[in-house]
């Protein structure tokens, strides 16, 4: 569910939080069916570790369990515990998205209350940001940003009621191997109640102004993705500056590389009032998608993550070159050009010669390059 890394708590209260509550120790069993590996994350409302299904005798079956971290003193304090435990559990298990983990089970074991989770491989996109040597291109973070617009979109319109996430920022959005975003950490998110007051709950920083006097808005996700977004694009942590300061320290001020398109849209995301900033998920996407070639993709732009084996291979199969992830509209013209490669292979004959490509790999050397289609010289009538 979450990363390989110990995420570090976020404030000095939560710190203090975590240090005081017990760790499981490796090789500790759960119900007599989880068996702890490691602890992946240790924050102040939980403790998440990766643990195994032993119920799989034949193979591995990798889980993650998360731990709610119990502090109450009273038994009514105990009673709303379990209840937002059982909320997250039941949350989870309504949800059906690729972006979503799905959940596997919970349970209470003595005093503590776990919930069974999938194992997400990967790593969250604080320290893809901190291990990353140089500034993140302005390509890839449009195309994390349009992959959590999708799964928001799904939220969002969620039935009965909509669901609000609440806590979108860089530790709590997930980068998969296969260079897919997955949201993590529901612990806070809610059906939206239109009018409905609440206490003030979320990340400093990345929370909305009307989140700080308790209310929950579906356009409050997109201000907090607006400020993550801000945060991957500039290196500059919210959580260390002045509350609502983005005007402040404008994207491309901080960053000259960004395109005036992106920087308008992450502003607009990030407006004070409900009402300025973009109608829903659905709208901000197209305000993205409709930058098109005027998203800036530097030639040279390192990825932030090897790429797969797989999908390098796929790369050079369809001739896309290694400028950054690929967004939908790279995509689709991929699998274009791979339905078109499909298809003159199937009506070719095995009397083709290699297509020579236009220039050699080294001086003198004419052979054709590994990759490049064959030539068709007849077809099959």
């Amino acid at each position: 569910m979450v990363n390989d890394q110990v995420q570090a708590p976020e404030s000095a209260a939560e710190s203090a939080g975590a240090a005081s509550r017990p760790v499981l120790k490796r090789g500790t069993v759960l119900i007599d069916r989880y068996e702890v590996t490691k602890v992946l994350g240790l924050g102040g409302m939980s403790t998440v570790y990766a643990a195994r299904d032993m119920r799989f005798a034949t193979t591995f079956k990798p889980c993650a369990v998360k731990e709610m971290a119990d502090s109450t003193v009273t038994v009514s304090d105990r009673q709303q515990l379990l209840a937002n435990f059982e909320r997250e559990a039941n949350l989870l298990a309504s949800l059906s998205h690729p972006a979503i983990p799905k959940v596997y089970d919970y349970f209470v074991n003595g005093k503590q209350v776990y919930l069974v989770l999938e194992f997400i491989k990967g790593h969250d996109l604080e320290t893809v940001l901190n291990q990353s040597a140089q500034l993140l291109s302005e390509a890839t973070v449009v195309d994390w940003a349009l992959q959590v617009l999708d799964v928001l979109h799904y939220l969002h319109g969620h039935k009965p009621t909509p669901i609000i996430f609440r806590d979108l920022k860089p530790s709590n959005v997930m980068l998969t191997d296969a260079d897919r975003v997955v949201l993590i950490d529901f612990g806070i998110a809610k059906a939206f109640q239109s009018g409905r007051k609440g206490t003030m709950i979320g990340t400093e920083g990345y929370c909305p102004p009307e989140q700080y006097r308790g209310m929950s808005e579906p356009r409050g996700d997109l201000y907090s993705l607006g400020a993550m977004m801000h945060h991957l694009l500039t290196r500059s942590d919210p959580r260390l500056e002045p509350p609502f300061t983005f005007h402040e320290r404008l994207p491309r001020t901080l960053n000259p590389a960004l395109s005036a398109g992106v920087e308008n849209i992450i502003m607009k995301a990030l407006s004070y009032e409900i009402e300025d900033r973009y109608e829903s998920a659905a709208a901000m996407k197209a305000a993205l998608l409709a930058l098109g070639g005027r998203i800036l993709r530097p030639a040279s732009a390192p990825l932030p993550w090897p790429l797969s084996a797989g999908r390098r291979r796929f790369r050079r199969r369809v001739g896309l070159r290694f400028v950054g992830a690929m967004t939908p509209r790279t995509r689709c013209e991929a699998r274009r050009r791979l339905a078109a490669i499909r298809f003159s292979l199937a009506h070719t004959t095995a009397t083709c010669t290699p297509l020579t490509p236009p220039r050699a790999r080294s001086h003198g050397d004419s052979r054709p390059m590994r990759g490049y289609v064959a030539r068709r010289c007849s077809t099959r009538s």
